[in-house]
């Protein structure tokens, strides 16, 4: 173990992993074989070098000048813990502690104030009783003491008392001369450089016929060169201001990979990055297939999204056959009500709303037939998203109990519901808009009449003209459009009715005059990239993938997404470029079909699907 108290050792975390990576914990009893690989003995050996190699920390002396520098980062606090001995200041102890999830978050003068607070009651054994300052690289907090006490917060306050029960010497040092504690405060890692091996370059050069066909075009004028500071020689091109080497076949995409992976550029980037430094037969072409079919810049880069164009629902026939529903909510609490159940009939775009003071699923089950079957009877189709609520095995069995068919959206794709989901923005802008919007379960009632009775502009009459056959009365109606109507018998009228009501045609519809975009390469598809449409975190691509396809339709696909089958709308996929099988496994970590034995060229898969285009 590496004595951290008395030697300090860069990166030693990351010179033990392998000796720690060897002794996992096991259970109580259980027999271990170690493995001794050759990666274990060269940290076996690094970790001696680097034990020797340290410089041991200074011994405390009783009457030097004691200081402790702090520092603070968005992962970690660190502090050193220095006397100074003649004109320089000697390390007695380090200090450095990972941040938590919530302290990550504090602001930077909460961060700097933490990594005081935490060095000095690190320190305190040393620095108890001892006249000492504190060097921090944040100004702010040297005047933290002269400050009025009434703008900090309980928190700061807590630190503050703390650190000046020992001292309230605090002083601004730079940041570039705060060095030690930056670095303990921050997540160095070595990173490993992987220089352009020219050596083996120049070696696989020799007999290559493609080099033999460049030697030959005196344009070129390719010449023999030596390396700076090296002893390889190879051909490179020497008609131009800067060196072209030629880059065997076998080295091509290794070295793309190498420069592309720095920043990510585009296809032009990437093609003048590659043509500007080396040369081949058919680089331009090359590149531009790598940079093209490069996973991590499909999933991170957005060019443009696919709109594809509004699809036409089958016309149902009758009235009540095909119903919509949703759950509105949480709203503000209203007599204890925080949640509606929604539904709208297809034909007559007649609503519902039924307020829930839950969304459980036994809860929405009742509601649903307690106000829409018992007053329309059974529909024969419904159709719904993947909510909890409406995959659950209950509210399966309640479907199979009743004889409905259930037609579920697409993932992050409302628009497939937009019957209710439209209805949605009426109600609330309603509510909103109500005098009693604080009591929205006390207007609901006045609110679902007036939609009821107000004219549908596609359908050329109200909801309540397509279910009752005549306009309801409103509040403060008080003349009829009919003073003097006509003698009429009951059967009369129910016959005109039923007559009326037979008259009546499903009306598509409204389209959307909005643009759509289809990308021309989703014709034949393997595999496609999938928008993520929920809340993304910092940095986050916005594409994940790619994903074997299963099924398609004209508006949905079916991918195969970590072993299991689901349903994704065409708006949110775009075509994926696949070079090799490998890309696949790291993505998704699903299997693909093994290339054939032998075959050494780079496979490129086009996946497309076929849809109208504009």
């Amino acid at each position: 173990m590496v004595n951290y108290y008395n030697r300090f050792i860069p990166h030693c975390s990351l010179l033990l992993r392998p000796l720690y990576a060897m002794i996992k914990p096991c259970k109580r009893g259980q027999s271990v074989t170690l493995v001794w690989t050759e990666e274990v003995e060269a940290a076996f050996l690094s970790t001696k070098q680097a034990l020797s190699d340290a410089a041991t920390l200074s011994f405390p002396a009783p009457d030097a000048e004691t200081s402790i520098a702090t520092d603070a980062s968005n992962i970690g606090v660190g502090a050193v813990l220095q006397q100074r001995v003649g004109t320089y200041w000697k390390p007695i102890a380090f200090f450095s502690k990972k941040l938590t999830s919530a302290e990550s978050k504090y602001s930077a003068y909460d961060r700097e104030l933490l990594a005081i607070f935490k060095a000095v009651k690190r320190f305190r054994y040393f620095i108890e009783g001892r006249s000492f300052h504190i060097y921090t690289d944040h100004k702010p907090l040297t005047t933290a003491f002269l400050r009025n006490k009434e703008s900090y917060t309980p928190r700061q306050m807590r630190h503050m008392d703390y650190i000046a029960q020992f001292t309230t010497d605090i002083r601004y040092v730079k940041g570039a001369d705060n060095a030690p504690a930056d670095a303990l405060s921050r997540n160095i890692s070595i990173v490993k450089s992987s220089p352009i091996d020219y050596a083996t370059i120049a070696a696989d050069q020799v007999g290559d016929a493609e080099l033999q066909r460049l030697l030959d075009y005196p344009a070129l004028q390719m010449k023999k060169i030596t390396l700076p500071d090296t002893q390889v020689t190879l051909y490179a091109v020497t008609s131009t201001d800067t060196l072209h080497p030629y880059i065997p076949e076998k080295h091509r995409h290794q070295l793309f990979k190498k420069l592309h992976d720095l920043s990510h550029p585009g296809i032009r980037a990437s093609h003048q990055m590659m043509s500007s430094r080396f040369i081949w037969e058919g680089i331009n072409k090359d590149v531009r297939h790598w940079a093209r079919t490069c996973i991590r810049c499909q999933a991170s880069k957005v060019t443009r999204h696919t709109h594809s164009p509004a699809a036409t629902f089958t016309p149902v026939t009758e009235r009540f056959d095909h119903v919509h529903i949703d759950l509105v909510g949480p709203l503000p609490y209203s007599n204890g009500y925080r949640y509606l159940l929604t539904c709208v009939d297809r034909f007559t775009r007649w609503p519902e709303a039924v307020p829930l003071t839950d969304i459980t699923t036994d809860t929405v089950a009742r509601a649903f037939i307690a106000t829409w079957v018992s007053r329309f009877g059974v529909p024969l189709s419904l159709t719904s998203d993947r909510g909890g609520q409406f995959e659950s095995v209950v509210w399966n069995k309640v479907m199979i109990l009743l004889g409905i068919r259930r037609y579920r959206t697409a993932s992050y794709h409302p628009q497939a519901n937009g019957t209710v989901e439209r209805f949605h923005r009426q109600l609330k802008s309603s509510l909103a808009a109500s005098a009693q919007r604080e009591d929205w379960s006390i207007a609901l009632p006045l609110v679902l009449l007036g939609i009821r009775t107000s004219l549908k502009t596609d359908l050329h009459n109200s909801s309540a003209e397509l279910v009752y056959g005549s306009t309801l009365r409103l509040p403060g109606e008080l003349l009829s459009a009919t003073p003097d109507p006509e003698p009429c018998s009951v059967q009369d009228f129910a016959t005109h009715l039923k007559n009326t009501m037979k008259c009546l045609q499903p009306v598509q519809p409204r389209t959307s005059n909005s643009k759509t975009f289809v990308h021309q390469d989703l014709e034949a598809c393997t595999h496609v990239i999938v928008r993520v449409d929920a809340v993304k975190r910092p940095l986050q691509q916005p594409y994940q993938g790619p994903f074997q396809v299963v099924r398609r339709t004209r508006k949905n696909f079916t991918i195969d997404k970590h072993g299991s089958q689901e349903v994704v709308a065409v708006d949110r996929v775009k075509p994926a470029f696949i070079l090799n099988p490998d890309q696949i496994l790291q993505a998704v970590q699903v299997t693909v079909p093994p290339t054939h034995a032998g075959n050494n060229k780079l496979r490129h898969t086009r996946v497309s699907f076929l849809l109208p285009r504009n």
